[in-house]
């Protein structure tokens, strides 16, 4: 017994001692853990100091599985301008749902989240079931969609308990906007995709029923179940490479919301529209229930749908307006095998937050009720009537039925509208035959679609990973850019737009970078991803501006008016023109007045106490901006020009050829004109000619016109078109000068010859201006006025240097000559010199001279042009004595003048002043005669610095200055041993040229002198620049340095002329927004400035950032490819 007690006390201290050991250790694992949080206030405090000099510490989203899940979303969207993401604004529906899933670390970034979404709702449309497909962090090792990172594991001291799944509706919820809920997700598998797996789509449209026939309304809505070509029922997208209209709707009905109400003939009592489809068009469900609403009305006939619908018999749509966007929900999309996880305590946030909207909105509806029912019952005998309200646009007085309107475009004539317009491709089918032709769309889905219109085959494909090289039209960016055919538009950071060189290309977030169809950007690495593919990103390039034709642009953005004329709405909602600017619109919606004056539509006159009476303007219909006509532009011909069918003569675009009298064809300054008997005027597409009164006035109204109507639109006279090009050559003006092909040598002021842009063009009397055939100088105006219509005007033009016809040889006198392409001038000694410029103008300081058409400033050591920009003058050179019919340098200036010659290479020179050009048909150097030159690619010709080489014309361009380019002459050979530039001690390139290693890491010379050999190991560019390989352009560095981003002021006095950061922060006026970290905002001292990506510094705009940390400017040299050029290998035997 006692040994036990023993036993038992022995065991207690020892239990005793053990606790005091764990204890101890719990305390020194408290101080240190406290400690730990003492430094770390520390350093925070320090950070603080320090102005943030470092941010938070990144969220390690390597070290968590991540999980494909479908979440279904609900939103009301009527303070959205939709729900996909735009480049022009960031209120959108799914750039709220980004910035929720960024908030919580559910995602990365946008790019590498596998992202989807079921369908993209328009501006003021809602959803009940919008459904989206995305990568979404998760606490699950395993699973449907859950894909864990290597060397990731669950962690241990978890009891073996499997952990639950992250709560993503309460996570979303809790940071998403009070109208744009998530109410459930789904697991799904990794190639789950919410736009291609769902398998239908259902919308709903509610309505009052007001004074409408519910019962026509059912009737009226089976018609359009099936398979039908909806092109007259949706805004027709070709633009955007949308050419198949079919779509197939499984049900459609107009049915109560509530069907057990007592009263459902009750005016106020509400239906729905519903229609499920597999996929639905741009604008369609809206397009249905306009329709609808009109049958509704009993303006339009249940018959009305099919005859829509029969797109043999109505190819084109007629002009009505769509029902308005408010009313319209996504209600459902439907997928199949989805098990939809909801979390009910966040169910109950989310009904609570849906009944305190309805509170809001059932109270106001019952207070307008009240108003109603309050004014209803002054008057009893008087019933209830609701107007439709739910059209955009107003309702007209006397309404105009559906097929009697004005028609749209035909599909096939939208198609050829954007062949022109270079945003479809035409090619010939397969088969060869006639009416086998094959269009190519730009913008289409990634899916290949074909249909058959009217005998032809439209493709619809996708450009991928390569450029256009042959640029045959451009692209019209929204700002007014230009981009090359098959590129891509790219906002960029300041509001305009650049060119990404690749067809329907991914935008990339930093604004400077750019991906490839079908990939995101990764701009944490640079690179273009997808599932299966990692490519380097493209930089994007600057936009060309472009003069655009003037015009009245509508507010439906969709239509427009000629210059000189007002926007007034038509009785059928559509927008027409008023014949004078700034026009009153009269209230019937078919007049209008000059401005000053009021309409008197009883009478029909327009009253002014000033002017008296005068009768009443009727409107014309406006234009679709797609199909405008470039009113007061002259043209050349061009690529897309039409072709009369005499087979000789051309018409600009947009423009229809026109018999003359004497024959020939004219052009009507507009598309799809009619001709009129006379041989002489022309009418707009839907009208016919009036001889007797001069108008041309709509087919509808000719039995309705009175005598006192005023004409629709003045008759058009017909302008010559312009003959067709059958060979280039120039029009010689003298022997020594010419112009090009389709223009006219016209007298410049100085006396020398010019070239009008006009073909057979009559020469204004002021020596600077041209206009075109038939028409005369008014030069006072500054216009050309048309022969036969003195209301008829076009701006004229501004000539432009004639070319010089080089001779064969320069005779200075009959001992001394200048070679080819040069010009003799005296120097001081009285010895003739060569200006290395044709038909130069020597200077009277006897050393230099300039090129034809600018004149000698001493001063400035420059050469001045009244409308080019001046340039720097170039020294002259001693001529060469004429000797046996050849031209060879004088023994006695051998000496002198080897300290003229720039050295090409050991063998051979040119004079100073010149550049060395690598004539690569000949395999031997040849001279520029011009300084620092830009050799063009052809071998044989040249341009100024700071010009580039068009093949085209040929010219050197700079922006919109053209001048003739220059000729290259064969390089002056030479005996001097100049060392060659040693690349190892087997090889090396000729003296001036650096040694760069190619892809077969064997030599490569780069003809340019301390080049900067690229990475690509094919390409060089001259010393002190980068080489960007995105862009395939030498860099010249600049010296302007990225800037410290400043604080921002905590928002006061509201001032709306400050750009606002975010609902608390702001700018000066002067400062552009920049993020400094995921949560604050700093001001960048510069208007429009990008914003760099380290979050510390900006540039001004037109600067991109660089990683040493200043801004860069792309400049305009094209690099050397060392892989094409000829450049020979010297081989030494090693001593």
């Amino acid at each position: 017994m006692n040994t036990s007690e023993e036993v038992l006390q022995a065991r207690v201290k020892a239990l005793e001692e053990e606790v005091e050991q764990l204890k101890s250790q719990l305390r020194g694992k408290s101080d240190g853990a406290q400690s730990d949080k003492g430094t770390m206030a520390s350093s925070k405090v320090q950070e603080n100091s320090g102005k943030i000099k470092k941010g938070k510490r990144a969220f390690d989203f390597a070290a968590h599985p991540r999980r494909h899940v479908a979440l279904r979303l609900a939103y009301l969207g009527w303070q959205y301008q939709g729900f996909a993401v735009q480049e022009n604004t960031d209120n959108t529906v799914e750039a709220r749902v980004f910035e929720a899933l960024l908030k919580t670390k559910l995602i990365q970034d946008r790019q590498s989240s596998n992202y989807h979404r079921c369908g993209r709702t328009d501006k003021g449309v809602s959803a009940f079931s919008q459904v989206i497909s995305i990568d979404l962090r998760s606490s699950q090792f395993s699973g449907l969609g859950v894909n864990v990172p290597a060397g990731v594991g669950p962690k241990a001291g978890n009891g073996g308990e499997p952990k639950a799944e992250l709560h993503y509706v309460k996570m979303l919820n809790r940071v998403l906007p009070p109208d744009i809920r998530a109410l459930s997700w789904s697991p799904v598998p990794t190639g789950f995709s919410a736009r291609f797996d769902c398998q239908s789509r259902t919308y709903r449209y509610y309505f009052p029923r007001g004074d409408l026939d519910i019962e026509l309304m059912a009737e009226a809505a089976k018609r359009y179940e099936g398979t039908h070509d909806y092109r007259n029922l949706c805004k027709m997208d070709v633009g955007n490479g949308v050419l198949q209209f079919q779509r197939t709707i499984t049900s459609a009905s107009v049915q109560p919301c509530k069907p057990s109400q007592s009263s459902p003939t009750d005016p106020q009592h509400l239906h729905m529209f519903e229609v499920k489809g597999l996929a639905f068009l741009y604008h369609q469900v809206r397009c249905m229930m306009a329709v609808l609403l009109l049958i509704g009305q009993k303006l339009e006939a249940p018959d009305i749908i099919s005859q829509l619908l029969d797109v043999e018999n109505n190819p084109r749509k007629p002009q009505y307006s769509m029902a308005v966007d408010y009313p319209l929900v996504l209600y459902e999309c439907h997928f199949d095998g989805l098990s939809w996880i909801s979390e009910p305590e966040e169910e109950s946030h989310v009904l609570s937050s849906l009944l305190q909207h309805w509170t809001q909105t059932a109270v106001k509806a019952q207070v307008l009720n009240s108003m109603i029912h309050g004014l209803q019952s002054t008057d009893k005998d008087k019933a209830l009537i609701m107007p439709c309200c739910l059209t955009e646009g107003s309702r007209q007085r006397n309404y105009r039925p559906l097929l009697e309107r004005p028609r749209c475009e035909s599909l096939e004539s939208r198609i050829q509208h954007f062949v022109k317009r270079g945003r479809l491709e035409r090619e010939e089918g397969e088969s060869g035959e006639e009416g086998s032709t094959i269009f190519r769309g730009k913008r289409t889905d990634s899916r290949d679609v074909q249909v058959e219109v009217e005998g032809l085959h439209v493709k619809v494909f996708m450009c991928m990973l390569v450029c256009m090289l042959s640029v045959c039209s451009a692209l019209i960016c929204p700002d007014g850019g230009m981009c090359d055919n098959g590129n891509t538009c790219c906002q960029t950071s300041w509001g305009g737009y650049g060119c990404c060189p690749l067809p329907n290309a991914e935008c990339c977030s930093d604004h400077l970078h750019c991906c490839h169809e079908g990939t995101l950007c990764d701009t944490e690495h640079g690179t273009c991803v997808n599932k299966t593919h990692s490519l380097e990103w493209v930089r994007r390039v600057s936009a060309k501006q472009i003069t655009l034709p003037q015009a009245v642009v509508c507010p439906d953005q969709e239509s427009e008016c000629p210059d000189d004329t007002t926007c007034c709405q038509m009785p059928d909602g559509i927008w027409g023109c008023c014949p004078m600017p700034n026009a009153v619109c009269c209230e019937d919606r078919r007049h209008c007045c000059p401005e000053g004056t009021s309409c008197d539509i009883a009478h029909s006159r327009c009253v002014s106490a000033v002017r008296g009476s005068i009768p009443l303007l009727r409107k014309f219909p406006a234009i679709h901006k797609d199909a405008a006509v470039n009113k007061g532009s002259v043209k050349f011909p061009g690529s897309n020009d039409v072709i009369c069918p005499d087979k000789e003569s051309t018409c600009p675009d947009d423009t229809t050829c026109c018999k003359l009298a004497n024959g020939s064809y004219g052009c009507c300054p507009m598309p799809n004109a009619v001709c009129c008997e006379d041989y002489v005027h022309c009418c707009p597409e839907g009208t016919t000619c009036d001889l007797e009164h001069g108008a041309c006035v709509l087919v509808s109204e000719l039995n309705a016109m009175t005598v006192e109507a005023t004409p629709t639109l003045h008759i058009k006279p017909t302008v010559p078109a312009f003959p067709r090009p059958s060979q280039n050559i120039n029009d010689k003006c003298d022997p020594t000068f010419s112009c090009p092909q389709d223009t006219t040598c016209c007298k410049m002021a100085t006396g020398d010859w010019g070239c009008c842009p006009l073909p057979q063009a009559v020469c204004c009397e002021d020596h600077l201006h041209c206009c075109p055939h038939n028409t005369v100088c008014n030069v006072q105006a500054g216009t050309c006025d048309s022969v036969s219509d003195s209301s008829s005007t076009v701006p004229w033009v501004t000539k432009i240097p004639a070319v010089a016809v080089v001779p064969e040889n320069e005779h200075c006198d009959e001992t001394s000559a200048c070679p080819t392409g040069t010009t003799c001038c005296k120097q001081k000694s009285g010895t003739w010199a060569c200006c290395l410029l044709p038909r130069a103008v020597c200077c009277e300081d006897h050393e230099h001279c300039c090129p034809q058409g600018y004149k000698c400033d001493v001063s400035h050591e420059s050469c001045e042009h009244p409308f080019l920009p001046s340039m720097p003058w170039v020294r002259k050179h001693p001529a060469l004595s004429v000797t046996r019919s050849f031209l060879s340098h004088p023994s006695a200036n051998a000496e002198s003048g080897s300290q003229h010659e720039h050295k090409c290479d050991a063998q051979t020179s040119c004079p100073r002043g010149s550049t060395c050009c690598f004539m690569a048909k000949l395999s031997q150097w040849g001279c520029c005669p011009l300084p620092q030159a830009v050799c063009c690619g052809d071998g044989d010709h040249c341009c100024p610095s700071g010009y580039t080489c068009d093949k085209e014309k040929p010219t050197c361009t700079k922006g919109n200055l053209e001048l003739p380019w220059f000729k290259k002459q064969p390089a002056i050979s030479v005996t001097s041993d100049l060392g060659d530039v040693k690349c190892d001690d087997n090889t090396s390139c000729a003296a001036g040229t650096t040694c760069c290693r190619l892809r077969t890491k064997a030599w490569g010379c780069c003809p340019l002198a301390q080049a900067v050999c690229c990475e690509d190991h094919e390409h060089c560019c001259p010393h002190d620049y980068t080489c960007d390989l995105q862009s395939g352009t030498c860099v010249k560095p600049s010296t302007t340095h990225t800037v410290a981003l400043a604080l921002t002021r905590v928002l006061s006095d509201k001032n709306e002329d400050e750009p606002m950061c975010d609902a608390t922060r702001r700018c000066s006026k002067s400062q552009t927004c920049c993020r400094s970290s995921d949560s604050d905002w700093a001001c960048c001292p510069f208007e429009q400035a990008v914003c760099c990506e380290d979050m510390k510094h900006c540039c001004p705009k037109g600067y991109a950032c660089d990683p040493k940390i200043r801004c860069t400017k792309v400049s305009s040299l094209t690099w050397w490819d060392n892989s094409h050029i000829t450049v020979e290998k010297r081989h030494h035997a090693t001593n």
